[in-house]
């Protein structure tokens, strides 16, 4: 809360530099041969411009000796102001926002150099209306509780929602040395002008928190915001609760999800156990559901692992099958051959029982005759 509001703070400045930096490289200003009077009449075609779009109430210009000229009719020798050194000596000078008690309103006042080349020509001033500071100091609440307020780099009181301490700048700090119970805040003030943020707790009568952070772009600017630390403490005791509150119905829906999802795990897990037991039967007609094989976890990458087994089962088979028709065939014309093998073995025994018949016959009669022929000899 606090760093977004100095952040706003700091986009403020930056804005409002660039204007006036811009505005101050003019060419019409530069240009020595161009009388004063017609530089500030050619300021206020700037004025119309930017006038409404950045909160400007005035442009002036100072002349090299130190004179300054505003649109508005004001007219100051300047040359013996702070501001004016600042400016001569090639520096921006931004000057912290200031309560007027009589419009009610902040107001900042910021000059730029104009250079011709290396030579020093002038300034242009610029003042800006910083009301927006009043509205960014109020809306930092906690609840509507809280004080916030804006330090210059002494830790005078720039912004407040007391308009009294920014009209009378009133600085804590200084006040510490004469008013003991402030010093504690004086101390942490103190790390806050030179430039440090952090969350700290002090007393200064009654416990309190401070938050504080250094604004960005600045000549040392820093913001706080200071609570009581009974308020802070009765909404860290909502949230504690609000927290319980939180992490049980947390737990009671992640249970229920963790339950949901463990079912329907188990149903699936047993699914597939189902179809396997089918597989192991030797029945690959049946499939598992598509919507396991659509699974990115590790019952997918399973159902997938089992419908490629079944793929290269159902190949194995079909080979086998084939393999079996062919022995098969192979089988019945070994059987042929075999018949016509034994066919001719009994062919050739009788064809040799045929011979052996007709050798013996013809060794008989043979034999018949050596017998007579040996009986007329004798």
């Amino acid at each position: 809360m606090i760093k977004d509001a100095s952040q706003v703070v700091t986009k403020n400045l930056e804005e409002r530099v660039s204007i006036f930096t811009f505005i101050a490289n003019d060419v019409t200003l530069k240009d020595p041969n161009i009388s004063d009077a017609d530089k500030v009449k050619h300021l206020e075609t700037y004025f119309k411009l930017y006038s409404e779009k950045y909160g400007i109430t005035a442009l002036g210009y100072i002349n090299a000796d130190g004179y300054l000229t505003s649109i508005d009719g004001y007219e100051k020798d300047v040359s013996d102001c702070v501001y004016y050194t600042v400016l001569k000596n090639g520096q921006t000078y931004i000057n912290e926002p200031r309560y007027n008690p009589v419009t009610g309103k902040y107001a900042m006042f910021t000059g730029a150099l104009i250079k011709d080349g290396d030579t020093f020509v002038g300034a242009v001033t610029c003042r800006f209306d910083s009301d927006y500071l009043a509205s960014l100091i109020n809306g930092l609440k906690y609840y509507n509780i809280g004080t916030a307020y804006m330090l210059n780099a002494k830790g005078t009181v720039i912004a407040s929602e007391d308009a009294e301490e920014v009209s009378e700048e009133y600085n804590l700090i200084e006040a510490a040395k004469e008013e003991k119970s402030l010093q504690e805040i004086a101390e942490i003030q103190k790390r806050m002008i030179q430039g440090q943020s952090n969350v700290e707790k002090f007393n200064d009568g009654i416990n309190k928190f401070v938050v504080y952070t250094n604004v960005e772009g600045s000549d040392g600017w820093s913001m706080a915001f200071e609570v009581p630390e009974s308020a802070v403490l009765v909404e860290v005791g909502i949230i504690n609760k609000l927290l319980v509150v939180v992490a049980t119905l947390g737990i009671i829906v992640i249970a229920g999800a963790i339950w949901f999802l463990g079912r329907r795990i188990s149903e699936q897990i047993k699914l597939i156990c189902s179809q396997l037991k089918v597989y192991a039967t030797g029945d690959f007609t049946q499939l598992l559901e598509d919507e396991l094989y659509k699974r990115e976890d590790e019952l997918g990458v399973m159902s997938q692992s089992i419908r490629e087994m079944v793929a290269g089962f159902k190949v194995l088979l079909s080979s086998v099958k084939e393999d079996v028709v062919v022995l098969n065939n192979e089988d019945v014309e070994l059987e042929q051959i075999s018949e016509r093998m034994i066919q001719g073995s009994m062919s050739i025994a009788t064809t040799m029982q045929e011979a052996i018949q007709t050798n013996l016959w013809k060794l008989e009669k043979l034999m018949k005759k050596w017998t007579n022929l040996v009986i007329i000899l004798n």
